[in-house]
Formats: C-alpha cells, structure tokens, sequence
C-alpha cells in the first residue's frame, strides 16, 4: 500500500503553491496516508465481519476454535461460506450461519453487529456498505456524515448534561442555604416566643385583675337589673290572677240564671257548650263533672278551683259565639253514634287546666316582649382566651368609676389579645420551620429551591 501510495504521488504534478499553503496540504496528506494505513491495518489484521475486538481469536498462524469450544477447524475453513461451528462464528463474513454476527466497521461513525444472515442479501445495512461486498446494491458510504450527526447530537446532549449539572449544583447550594437559614431562624424565633410568652402572661395577669375589678363592679348594676326583673314579674303574675279571678266571676254571674250565688247543675244543663258527647243535651253527669261532682258551687269556690276545669270549655263556646255566621248555611251533620263519648279523666282535665286561652297568652307574649332581659358581664371561669367582654345594657348609666373600670379592662383585653396573637403567630412559624427541616428534600436537598411551588404537566397521550 505504502509503495502504491509512493508511486501514484511520483505521478502527480505538484501545483505552484503559496508559501501559506505548504503546511495545510502537509498536514492533509500526513492524515490521508494515516488513515490508508489504518485501514489496510485493520482489513489485513482480521477476517471480514470480525470485529476488532475478537481479532485475537483470529490467528492466521493458528486453526480456529469455535467460540463454544466443541470444534476446532483449519483457518481456511473461515469464511468458507460453509457453517462449521453451531454457533456460527467461524463464519462472520459469510451468510452461511443464521445464527452468526457480522461486523461493520463503519469508520468515522459507530461499529454495527448485525445478523450474519443480512450479509449479501441486496439491502444496505452497514453505513459503509461493507455487509455487501459481494452484490451490487451500490451502497454508499455515508458513515462520516452519519458519524457528524450523531457526534453533534451527542455534543448536544453533552451541552444539556452541563446545563443539567449547573443547574442541579445552582439548586443544591440553594437547599443548602435554605437549611442554614431554617436553623438560624429557627434558634432567632425560639427566644422570641419564649420572650412573647412572658410578656402574654404578665398581661394576662393584668387582664384578670382588672376583669375582676369590672366584674365587682357590675355587680351592683346586675343585682338591681335582677330585683326590677323579679318585682316585674311578680306585678305581672299578680295582674294576671286578677284578670282570671275576673274572667271567673264574670262567666261564674254569666252561669249563674236566677243571680242566687250559686251554680247549679240544671243551670249548667242549660248552657249547651258543657255538652261534651254532642249528643244535643247536657246530662247531669256532664253537668256535675265541671261542679267537682257536686250539685252546687259557689262564687269563691267556683273562683279558686271550678273556674280551672271550665275555663278551656267556657271559652271556647264564647269564641264559637263571637264569629259571625258564615253567608252560606253549612250542610247538616251526620247523626251521631248511640254510644256516648265517656267523660274526660282527671289526668286529661289536669292537662286541660293547665292550657291558656289565645287571648291571655298574646297578652303574655306581648309583655315579655315588651321587656328586655338583662345582659351580664362572662363569668370569671370561661375560657380566658375568649376575651369577650360583658354584655352591657345600653340603657345603664354606670358612674364615672365604673366606666374607667370597664375601660381598664377593654384596654387589659386588648392588649394580651394582641400578645397572645403574637405567641400564636411564632408558635406556627416555628412548626412551619421545624417541618420544612424534617422534609426529605432529596440528597444535598437539591428539591427544597422547588419548595412552595406549583408546576403543570400536560399529557397529551
């Protein structure tokens, strides 16, 4: 090859060619006869279809052994088109073997086992066609091209792992700072609360004193609010029983026919609202059963016990009385059964005793409407963290030292409000700090720069 080279360049015209240009061509031609040399080394060194890498295995001088060591053959038998071995290996040049490996050197780009079976089967597989050697599929020798590709693809990559390692330090050094900081301002916020915590309980000290001191002298004003109250209740208890001794005696004149003081069970006959069976007529027993089974009552009986058991029934036949017939005369009613209702137990009249009429009890609901309860300051054992102030009438004067009072405690609550905020802010900070230090931010906390960050990912599949 060397004295081919020699021959062919004694048959060449060197150009005129610049002083500047002398050391370029020297330099072209140096590389050109390297690379000859290189691959008339390598094709001579071994068999086609082995790879440089198994050269060793391949000894001209020697016979051949299988890779699987079951045979071993005369190196003429490599490459003899005939599969000697079982694994195929003494035929790497050759289709011979369907199990044997070509190699394609593919210089200026990457080295190719394929099948050997491809070898000479009119399809193109190595990038220098050397899989075809024997055909006349033309194949071009684009491996420098495909070489130049794949090593700008590779610089790329190489490019972004830079990058990717720049950024994954950059984002180290910051979990890094992240956790010296935590830990600095972890040590600053423990004294501080320490610090707010004594200050909250002085001023909670001083809140409680001074609610005291408010709440004694509320006192007063509630045990007054307290005595008006009852004396209104009791003026109101005691003109309701006024109007009901009123109530009694009236309907008591009302029932009473021949105004002899008395109330009869024939008179009581007569009255056809104590028919309480519907049967059309009072019977003795109805009538008796409202007289406290007696055939008689007087007025201050009938007032202070008679009155109880007739009143729901009095009354009601009144109110039947007072409403105006309607326009229309209703349909008649159907006939009663023959069996008589029985007279209402003791027990069901107790109930009945106990109901008020509509009247009276509008008065009553419009009474205690008209009355405002009283509002009194918490008592001294709630929850002290609540810090609700007492509930005051807006109507009360206090005097001047009850107000300063109540103000000295406004101010009191205020300010350890405002203290015990303060020690609650620290205390979560500090939970905050102590568990962003416990989080596993991965090795040298790469992931704590993401913290507290949100990303999007899209799947379009």
């Amino acid at each position: 090859m060397g004295e081919a080279m020699a021959a062919a360049m004694r048959g060449i015209k060197m150009p005129c060619l610049s002083r500047e240009m002398v050391p370029s061509v020297i330099l072209a031609l140096i590389f050109t006869v390297a690379q000859c040399l290189a691959d008339d080394s390598i094709r001579v060194s071994r068999p086609r279809g082995v790879a440089l890498r198994h050269a060793s295995l391949y000894d001209r001088t020697k016979n051949f052994t299988c890779f699987d060591g079951k045979k071993d053959l005369t190196f003429s038998m490599v490459n003899d088109d005939y599969c000697d071995c079982d694994d195929g290996s003494d035929e790497p040049g050759t289709s011979a073997c369907i199990n044997g490996k070509f190699h394609c050197d593919n210089l200026g780009h990457k080295g190719q086992d394929i099948p050997s079976s491809w070898v000479n089967d009119g399809l193109c597989d190595c990038c220098d066609g050397s899989d075809e050697y024997a055909t006349a599929a033309g194949c071009v020798n684009n491996c420098l091209e495909l070489g130049r590709q794949a090593r700008e693809e590779e610089a790329k990559q190489r490019e972004l792992l830079t990058r990717g390692l720049q950024l994954r330090q950059q984002m180290a050094n910051e979990g890094k700072q992240h956790r010296l900081d935590c830990k600095n301002k972890l040590e600053d916020l423990r004294g501080s609360v320490e610090d707010a915590r004594k200050a909250r309980e002085a001023l909670e000290a001083v809140k409680k004193q001074a609610l005291d001191a408010e709440s004694q002298a509320l006192q007063k004003y509630k045990d007054a609010e307290a005595e008006r109250r009852r004396e209104q209740e009791e003026q109101e208890m005691q003109r309701h029983q006024e109007e009901e001794k009123a109530n009694a005696q009236e309907a008591f004149r009302s029932l009473d026919l021949d105004s002899n003081g008395l109330l009869t069970v024939v008179e009581l006959q007569k009255n056809i609202i104590f028919d309480q069976n519907r049967d059309g007529a009072v019977s003795v027993e109805e009538a008796k059963f409202f007289l406290h089974m007696k055939d008689e009552m007087g007025m201050e009986e009938f007032t202070t016990t008679g009155w109880m058991i007739m009143k729901p029934i009095y009354t009601m036949g009144k109110d039947a009385e007072t409403t105006p017939a309607p326009d229309t005369v209703p349909p008649p009613l159907e006939e009663p059964p023959t069996t008589t209702t029985p007279l209402p137990s003791s027990k069901e009249e107790e109930d009945e005793e106990e109901e008020v009429p509509e009247d009276t009890t509008e008065e009553g609901e419009e009474d205690e409407e008209d009355m405002e309860p009283p509002k009194f300051p918490p008592k001294d054992d709630e929850d002290i963290t609540a810090d609700t102030p007492p509930a005051t009438d807006s109507t009360t004067e206090y005097d001047d030292e009850t107000k300063a009072l109540m103000e000295a405690a406004k101010k009191a609550r205020d300010e350890f409000t405002e203290a015990d905020s303060k020690v609650r802010d620290l205390e979560s900070e500090i939970r905050k700090l102590e568990q962003s230090l416990e989080t596993d931010y991965g090795p040298e906390d790469t992931y704590a720069a993401l913290r507290e960050q949100c990303f999007e990912f899209s799947d379009r599949e």
